[in-house]
């Protein structure tokens, strides 16, 4: 028979949203996979963090029922517990030891692949961005991506700007006429011209 899940009281669970809250464990009863190869560092569970303060848990971690290691979620195992929650909601598998990894590499990993559209990304922060409040793009580092974004709109701008010269002027000052002539002509030796070669 399996182990009934214990019942939070409500209060400690309004972290997780309303939809996964009957998926509620004690944190304690799950442990992040000591042979995940994915890393965490203080930004990324910072910024999961932030997510999970502004919006609440909206997805499940799924957990291996045989070791009780997290297969998928352990960033947000993390930054649950740097918040300092109890709860977490989850969803169990039993997986062999090839299938958790596999699947945890393989969750990781589809989830990197995918891109930024930075035009778009600029654009609904450009819209949102006063709802959504002034620290939501940099709790999500997101100013990493648009800093492309705007690197090309200032070298568009710089388009519409004069371009310099192909040339520049140098003026020599000389003792003598004869030291003029003989740098005019070391010059010429260079392929260099001098006014004096247009007639000036």
């Amino acid at each position: 028979m399996a182990k009934a899940r214990p019942k939070p009281k409500p209060g400690a669970v309004k972290h997780i949203t309303a939809e996964l809250r009957n998926l509620a464990v004690p944190l304690a009863d799950i442990t992040v996979d000591p042979a995940n190869a994915r890393t965490h560092d203080a930004a990324n569970v910072s910024a999961i963090r932030a997510s999970i303060a502004r919006y609440g848990q909206r997805k499940p971690v799924v957990v291996n029922t045989r070791n009780g290691h997290i297969e998928a979620g352990n960033g947000t195992y993390e930054a649950m517990r740097a918040a300092g929650h109890n709860w977490i909601a989850v969803v169990y598998v039993s997986d062999d030891p090839a299938s958790q990894v596999g699947y945890s590499i393989a969750d990781n990993r589809t989830a990197e692949l995918a891109e930024w559209d930075n035009d778009i990304l600029a654009d609904l922060l450009d819209q949102h961005g006063e709802t959504l409040g002034g620290d939501f793009a940099a709790d999500l580092l997101l100013d990493e991506l648009l800093g492309d974004t705007v690197g090309q709109q200032s070298e568009a701008a710089l388009g519409e700007v004069d371009p310099p010269p192909a040339t520049w002027p140098l003026v020599v000052m000389c003792k003598s006429a004869d030291d003029r002539n003989n740098l005019a002509k070391r010059m010429r030796q260079h392929g260099r011209t001098t006014d004096s070669d247009k007639g000036g």
